[in-house]
């Protein structure tokens, strides 16, 4: 078949399911509110259906005709989410409680977990998509999510990826430089049922922020942060400009060659990315060398201290609601550590509260640092999601994941259920996962 009759193809199906799809979005979009204070269930078996159909649609080989599918797709969604558009926004950037970021007074016992195990009857169970599901701290996300008894679907560029094995349902989105990346997305919501869209790739959070409305008509709530915290977050030069800016401490940085910066140092790619994990350089002839092959490279010092993660949620409000530190025992800078073990620190929660605060990020995040034998902190990077140890989160008592995907849903956070354990460890060993095999092009 030619490529002109492929085209008329594959728009000769869209037209004859786009009358069907406007009237099942806009149907699931009054479906998928929060109805006196509960999350609705899903009952659209025909949008399923749809979806499939759709999905076919979207797998065709010529490039033109995926194309135009595509376009037309985004633009029936983004038509249909237009209305809702200044709705989206306003719930989802409310303005910051004065004074700025401020830690809760919880009258609850932090070594009552009496609340593990018992079901959230508000929440009940949900259909989440999971982005970037190759990468470990969505692989943990969809762990943490199949633990508390939710649907996951696994969705990633790689058909490939260990978290498809992982999930319920699987689907293959395209690469976030490709047009019809929100499109694709969308697809896979209808496709699969799925009502919430868990992004774990700091990278896909840009256009998804930019067409907040597309994603609401496809029926899928999100919780993204502030652009302009984001941008910060992803750029690690910037970052440490506002930390400096702020008086908060971090460590010497330069941009682009050691300028100054005192070694051993620490090497890493300006921008944040999938896979950048920082190199380690101790002897400055060999700075040179590592800055040729790095992408705009932010050299600091290397802090000689302990190395801690934080995974904590912000409210929308701009209120930590919890947070759970956790020593970094070994593995590289940057690369996930073989063994790991929480603790409780006041004055590191109290810094964090204040580097939330200058940053202005609210939802998921995570922080990585250093603390001295004098225990003064210094903050290295935060990316706008948990991390690759969110399962010792949980194991320690505070239900991060959980608590998040209510405030996906617009339900008030419980601080009560993001108390925590000191003390508790985590061992990662290497695991294998089998299936059977994708099919060959997707999943």
């Amino acid at each position: 078949m030619s490529s002109a009759a492929l085209l008329v193809s594959g728009v000769g199906v869209l037209v004859g399911l786009v009358g069907l799809v406007i009237g099942l979005v806009l149907a699931r979009r009054s479906r998928s509110r929060l109805s006196a204070g509960r999350v609705p269930q899903r009952e659209d078996e025909p949008m399923q259906t749809t979806g499939n159909a759709l999905s076919d649609a979207l797998e065709s080989r010529d490039p033109k005709a995926r194309e135009a599918v595509l376009a037309a797709l985004e633009r029936m969604i983004i038509d249909q989410g237009a209305g809702s558009e200044q709705e989206v926004a306003s719930s989802s950037s409310p303005e910051s409680v004065a004074g700025g970021v401020s830690v809760p007074e919880s009258p609850h016992d932090p070594r009552d977990h009496s609340w593990q195990g018992v079901p959230d009857r508000e929440l009940a169970k949900q259909s989440a998509i999971v982005t970037a599901a190759s990468q470990p701290a969505a692989i943990a996300a969809i762990r943490s999510l199949h633990a508390a008894g939710h649907r996951v679907v696994a969705g990633d560029v790689d058909p490939q990826a260990a978290g498809m094995i992982l999930s319920d349902e699987r689907g293959v989105i395209a690469p976030v430089s490709d047009p019809g990346f929100i499109a694709s997305i969308c697809g896979l919501g209808l496709r699969t049922q799925s009502n919430a869209l868990l992004v774990m790739a700091p990278r896909e959070m840009p256009p998804l922020i930019a067409r907040r409305s597309s994603l609401e008509a496809a029926g899928l709530e999100t919780w993204l942060p502030p652009l302009a915290a984001l941008e910060i977050c992803l750029d690690r030069w910037r970052f440490a400009q506002v930390l400096s800016e702020g008086g908060i401490p971090c460590p010497a940085t330069s941009l682009g060659g050691a300028g100054g910066v005192p070694g051993p140092w620490v090497v890493r790619p300006r921008y944040i990315q999938d896979h950048d994990y920082a190199r380690v350089v101790e002897d400055e002839a060999d700075l040179a060398e590592v800055l040729e092959h790095v992408p705009e490279p932010v050299v600091q010092s290397r802090m000689n201290a302990r190395e801690f993660i934080v995974d904590a949620l912000v409210g929308r409000d701009g209120v930590l609601a919890g947070a759970v530190p956790r020593w970094r025992l070994a593995g590289g800078s940057g690369a996930p550590a073989p063994y790991e073990v929480t603790f409780s620190d006041a004055g590191l929660v109290e810094a964090l509260v204040a580097l939330i605060a200058a940053v202005g990020l609210d939802g998921q995040l995570s922080v990585s640092g250093t603390v001295d034998e004098e225990g003064a902190i210094t903050f290295v990077e935060m990316t706008p999601h948990f991390s690759d140890g969110l399962l010792i989160s949980t194991a320690a008592g505070a239900d991060l994941m959980g608590e998040y995907l209510r405030g996906v849903f617009g339900l008030p956070i419980r601080s009560e259920r993001l108390q925590f354990r000191a003390e508790v460890g985590m061992a990662r060993y290497l695991a294998e996962a089998c299936s059977p095999a994708p099919v060959a092009g997707g999943l």
